[in-house]
């Protein structure tokens, strides 16, 4: 069975930027997040070096929802929107 997917948007967050349009610029001026991570729920890390994502972007998110959202699932929740508001 052959499937087509159009991708019509793109969204992301990572410790470059908190969306696709200000990450792409900071890898096409070569640089990285990479460095200390300094949050303190991250202190049983063996190594404390990585890309954190420090400031989270403006959102709507319920807060009764938030607290029962991984922090995960949240990053991957303020990437779709991103995504779908970028694909109109």
């Amino acid at each position: 069975m052959d499937r087509r997917v159009v991708i019509t948007g793109v969204g992301g967050l990572c410790g470059l930027g908190t969306d696709a349009a200000s990450m792409w610029k900071e890898m096409r001026e070569g640089r990285s997040a990479i460095g200390p991570i300094a949050n303190s729920e991250l202190h049983d890390l063996e190594g404390m070096t990585g890309a954190e994502i420090k400031t989270l972007p403006e959102h709507d998110i319920d807060r009764k929802q938030l607290v029962s959202m991984a922090r995960f699932s949240l990053l991957a929740v303020l990437a779709a929107r991103e995504a779908m508001r970028q694909a109109g």
